[in-house]
């Protein structure tokens, strides 16, 4: 019988055949563990470019809105900074209330104000005294402002009139306090009057006006009308 010529790279037997069936799986697996290697690099690569994505390019527009808003903080900021330092003179110049986040003081021009200061509750108007032209009484909730007229016709700040105890003077004495609160305050320089004691600075007066020791009412004064 002639003997059949083995084919190379085919094996010769059963258990060869094995043997290499088994190595070219283990290169098969060997293989895919490279391509999933790959790929999850490849994936890790795309989620970090991802992350680093490019800010967005901001737009002429947006750029000038942006300068506009904070130049309008700015100016902000600068006029509360001015009417802080404003307010901060004028204690220095006499006495002053402060009703709405507004101060007032006399002969200061109601006109000015008015918007400020919110609604009143109704306003009174008469021949003035104190020259030609009108007065105005306007009434707040807690408080009243009577006005004169200038020379020049200037809605002027006559009195200011605290009525309860709701609202104090800028140094912290409302109605529901007694004469001795308000020296304590104030001091020893005043001047007493039946039922009363007055402060003055710089022309401007200040009246507590007193039943027995409580206060009942308190009154800023222009030096023009008292």
């Amino acid at each position: 019988m002639q003997e059949i010529a083995e084919s190379p790279g085919i094996p010769g037997n059963i258990d060869d055949f094995k043997k290499v069936t088994t190595q070219g799986g283990i290169h098969m697996k060997r293989r895919k563990r490279t391509i999933c290697a790959a790929i999850l690099m490849g994936m890790a690569i795309g989620l970090w470019g991802c992350g680093n994505a490019a800010e967005p390019e901001v737009t002429p527009e947006e750029s000038a809105l942006d300068e506009s808003q904070a130049s309008g903080e700015n100016q902000e900021n600068a006029q509360n900074q001015e009417n802080t330092e404003s307010s901060d003179a004028q204690a220095a110049e006499g006495y002053f209330f402060e009703a709405n986040g507004v101060v007032i003081g006399v002969d200061m021009n109601m006109d000015d104000l008015l918007d400020s200061l919110g609604e009143y509750k109704s306003v009174f108007e008469a021949p003035s005294c104190a020259g030609e032209g009108m007065s105005y009484l306007y009434t707040y909730a807690s408080y009243e402002i009577e006005t004169y007229p200038s020379a020049e016709g200037e809605n002027l700040i006559g009195y200011i009139v605290l009525k309860d105890d709701t609202v104090a003077t800028r140094e912290g004495v409302d109605l529901s306090m007694t004469r001795e609160d308000v020296i304590r305050v104030y001091g020893e320089d005043y001047q007493e009057a039946p039922n009363a004691i007055t402060y003055e600075k710089n022309g401007t007066k200040l009246n507590f006006i007193l039943e027995g020791d409580a206060i009942v009412s308190i009154e800023y004064v222009s030096p023009v009308v008292g």
